[in-house]
């Protein structure tokens, strides 16, 4: 079936404050930000699998989230759009879960290249099933950002940067994390803001445990403790940054369109890139810079348009 934008609650574009606009890509811009900090804090994270990392993370979300509940008040049993929040959450479950399981096992620079071609899996989507507009900006937008992305990530298929040997079906299983990823924000954007900002986070917790459990069976894992202290602070604090990230995702695709927000979701590897120039003190090309730009440079065009003036651009 069809779900449009109105049928969502949303208020429509024009209806809608610039600022509103405004705050919405914030909100996202933040999630992106410590989305980045936890995925790559999963790539030194070596004693414990990709399974059981996830394991963690939602089951820690999941307690974080069950209390603010408590404390506001607000039912994790009685909520609308049951179905669609159930959908939002089984895919940005497994799509977490495969995209860290991607992350630690294959280059990363290929597997963050397919993985963000979730933004054009979600444009096209939000086009289809929720008859959201993209207008020309939106669509340079994405070919400048994807291609910034690729430039950063240097996908060892294209720029032979790396000698890492991995079975090509693993490029499936990151588009895999891709499409489910772009099926999550299309249907948190058809929930819209009529739900609790804890309900969706906790469910979509609840399947990424699901998801991390599935991965580990399949990929005979073991469950083992953290041996070193540092390894659990990590942990503890990739729980709390990525419960906080989901939450602010949630609330930022409620009120701003799928194919704007997943745009501003390439900003967070431009935050890995400069801390990794900056912090590790790693060479910058002039690739790298050029991605960065092109990913930045899209992020505020949309912005702008949005803010400003969003009626005199074309839609497609």
């Amino acid at each position: 079936a069809v779900v449009s934008t109105q049928s969502t609650g949303l208020p429509s574009s024009r209806k809608r404050s610039p600022l509103h606009r405004i705050l919405g890509l914030c909100f996202v811009l933040c999630a992106s930000f410590l989305f980045s900090g936890t995925a790559t804090a999963a790539k030194y994270l070596q004693t414990i699998s990709p399974g059981q990392f996830v394991i963690v993370r939602g089951t820690m979300g999941m307690l974080f989230l069950l209390s603010a509940s408590c404390y506001s008040g607000t039912s994790l049993l009685s909520f609308p759009k049951k179905p669609l929040v159930a959908l939002r959450c089984i895919s940005h479950g497994f799509g977490y879960t495969l995209k860290i399981w991607c992350v630690k096992n294959m280059n990363i620079g290929d597997a963050i290249s397919i993985y963000f071609t979730s933004v054009i899996f979600a444009g096209i989507y939000s086009r289809i099933f929720l008859k959201e507009k993209y207008t020309l900006v939106n669509a340079a937008s994405v070919v400048f950002g994807f291609a910034g992305v690729f430039l950063i990530a240097k996908p060892s298929f294209v720029f032979k940067t790396s000698t890492d040997g991995y079975d090509p079906l693993y490029c499936l299983v990151a588009l895999s994390a891709a499409c489910c990823t772009a099926i999550g924000y299309t249907s948190q954007r058809a929930i819209g803001p009529g739900v609790g900002a804890s309900v969706t986070p906790f469910y979509t917790n609840l399947w990424v445990v699901v998801g991390g459990v599935s991965a580990n069976f399949v990929a005979g894992d073991d469950y083992v403790v953290p041996g070193c202290y540092d390894e659990r602070i990590i942990l503890f604090a990739c729980s709390v940054a990525a419960c906080v990230a989901l939450v602010l995702l949630n609330i930022g695709l409620s009120i701003e369109k799928s194919a704007s927000a997943t745009i501003m979701r390439n900003m967070d590897i431009v935050l890995a890139f400069v801390v990794q120039v900056f912090l590790f003190k790693e060479q910058a090309d002039w690739l790298c810079i050029l991605g960065a730009g092109l990913i930045v440079t899209s992020a505020v065009s949309v912005t702008m348009e949005n803010a400003f003036c969003p009626q005199f651009f074309c839609q497609l």
